[in-house]
């Protein structure tokens, strides 16, 4: 008998696709290992590209009448959600800043266990289970007093959601040595337009000493524009909406890139990062990993210069030692999960643990 799973995450070019992605990622590996319907429920006005996107990897999705800018009232999403649940559910996977312990009591009787997925840990939550990827200095006490005491609680990086394609290349993963190739991409949306803030850089003396592989998300709004503006530049490689990222992580010395899922990705495959935050929500964690040798953090979005980037890459030219100790760095935070070939929240869903 298949298990039943309801997923409730939200998307729009506003927001980004961050919430949707890493629930997307999940449904596959779920499905990858468990017989299991799954069942995504999201606001109205999804990405139309998106939504195609999860019908065509053959899972259900059904959209409530509320959109992102605005959203229903929590007891009526509450009610459409438990609507398209139908029958009692075996797990409710939620991942929404907007959602708490409330919206999670009024969805109870219709489901056997609920997973949360959240990093902002400033609201309570009705869970059995919190899956928290992200890295903080009091990790373990950040949730105190706002989850139920019997639930399980997922802290670190060592429980990020990745793709199963990242974990198929575990083998082909190695310490980078020597800054050659540069891969630049700030998510699905990218709604503060980083990757036109790259251009500066990408045209500069320091820049042209590198190649870059440029890679828009698939809810990008710019892509003509950006094409236009990197094709002409033959170090420049130009993506749009790549399936194939984990490989180009694995071809590459350095990224680029903003903080979230992203960054646990590229320290999975052994790649440093230079960050530039875009919400600020990332923060934290990236001011974190930066202490702890993980990461090169710029600053946030709107603050940072041309020269912050260029300086760190010339500095990365000049002493590729520094590129080679944070690839050791990313490696070593990450190498249970890749000894492990999956996550442990597949475990957890069939009762193994």
């Amino acid at each position: 008998m298949k298990m039943q799973i309801l997923i409730r995450a939200n998307a729009s070019s506003r927001l980004g696709i961050g919430h949707m992605m890493r629930c997307i990622t999940l449904a596959l590996s779920i499905r990858d290992n468990i017989p299991a319907d799954i069942r995504f429920v999201c606001n109205a006005d999804i990405p139309q590209a998106l939504a195609e996107d999860i019908c065509c990897r053959g899972f259900s999705l059904s959209c409530l009448s509320g959109t992102d800018e605005e959203p229903l009232e929590m007891d009526r999403d509450a009610q459409e959600t438990a609507a398209v649940g139908g029958e009692q559910c075996d797990w409710l996977i939620v991942d929404h800043y907007g959602l708490d312990a409330r919206w999670e009591q009024l969805l109870r009787p219709y489901v056997r266990n609920i997973l949360v997925i959240d990093d902002l840990a400033n609201r309570p939550h009705d869970c059995d289970v919190l899956l928290d990827q992200n890295l903080y200095p009091d990790m373990d006490k950040r949730y105190i007093g706002l989850l139920p005491e019997h639930a399980l609680q997922l802290l670190g990086p060592e429980f990020a959601l990745l793709r199963n394609d990242f974990f198929r290349l575990s083998e082909k993963v190695v310490a980078r040595t020597q800054c050659q190739c540069i891969l630049v991409n700030f998510g699905g949306s990218d709604p503060t337009n980083e990757l036109g803030k790259m251009l500066p850089v990408v045209e500069s003396e320091i820049g042209k000493q590198f190649h870059f592989i440029v890679v828009a998300g698939p809810a990008n709004s710019r892509v003509p524009e950006l094409r236009a503006a990197f094709s002409p530049f033959d170090h420049v490689t130009f993506y749009e909406n790549c399936s194939n990222m984990a490989e180009l992580l694995a071809s590459v010395d350095l990224a680029i890139g903003a903080g979230g899922i992203s960054m646990w990705e590229r320290c999975y495959m052994g790649v440093p990062s230079v960050i530039i935050t875009v919400a600020e929500n990332q923060k934290a964690t990236v001011v974190e990993a930066a202490k702890r040798g993980l990461a090169w953090y710029m600053g946030a979005s709107g603050e940072v210069r041309t020269e912050q980037v260029t300086d760190i890459l010339e500095k990365l030219l000049n002493k590729p030692e520094l590129l080679a100790e944070q690839s050791r760095a990313v490696l070593a935070l990450t190498e249970t999960q890749r000894r492990s070939g999956r996550h442990p929240i597949l475990s957890i869903l069939k009762g193994e643990l």
